[in-house]
């Protein structure tokens, strides 16, 4: 059975956006992905450092 995805929507400056579609095309990727993976990275470090503050 699929997951379910959940839709978000975010307002950017235009410039940050251009510089991530610029990014995406680069990479041969879309915003989309880079935007993912952005989400991605930034949880598995916060929780990395909230395991490591629970150590202490």
């Amino acid at each position: 059975m699929r997951r379910r995805q959940a839709q978000f929507h975010i307002r950017l400056d235009n410039n940050v956006m251009d510089r991530l579609k610029n990014l995406a095309k680069e990479e041969g990727r879309t915003a989309t992905e880079l935007i993912r993976e952005a989400v991605a990275d930034i949880l598995k470090k916060r929780e990395k450092q909230k395991t490591k503050k629970g150590r202490k």
